[in-house]
């Protein structure tokens, strides 16, 4: 089905997204940078809250280091 799940993307202050997309890998989160200054993220439809806390601080430990 097209359309369907979700597509999120967050704008960064600095091009660092494809640093981030290796840091986010390296700790089993899978994300990519369309642009070097986005992130993108395309969860399944039946995402669990506790799934999208996991990836939340996975990528506030990620943003703090990357720069």
């Amino acid at each position: 089905m097209r359309g369907a799940g979700f597509l999120l993307a967050l704008r960064l202050a600095t091009p660092r997204g494809p640093d981030a997309v290796a840091a986010c890998f390296e700790r089993g989160l899978l994300v990519n940078s369309p642009r070097p200054e986005l992130l993108r993220f395309m969860p399944s439809l039946d995402v669990s809250r506790d799934e999208v806390r996991e990836m939340l601080a996975i990528l506030s430990g990620v943003l703090d280091g990357v720069r």
